[in-house]
């Protein structure tokens, strides 16, 4: 599932910058295919940006979780995160 994730990604990077192309441009016909397109996925990759950060802020809570000094704070992140 992440791989295909990873592909729309991709796909929606791929299409910023076409979008930005001075050639895709000056083609209304291709330009407003494209934009839909990169509407469309926008959502996805959205979400999906959003959960590989917060799957790297759990971990990063969790590390924090082993040094003493830190383990309460790293507890209410990790209760907040998961």
């Amino acid at each position: 599932m992440f791989d295909k994730l990873d592909e729309v990604e991709k796909r929606f990077e791929d299409l910023s910058l076409q979008l930005a192309d001075p050639d895709v441009l000056s083609q209304r016909a291709l330009y407003l295919k494209l934009a839909k397109e990169h509407a469309e996925l926008g959502q996805v990759v959205e979400a999906y940006r959003a959960y590989r950060k917060a799957q790297q802020d759990l971990e990063e809570a969790r590390a924090l979780a082993a040094d003493p000094d830190m383990r309460e704070l790293a507890r209410e992140e990790v209760a907040r995160l998961d």
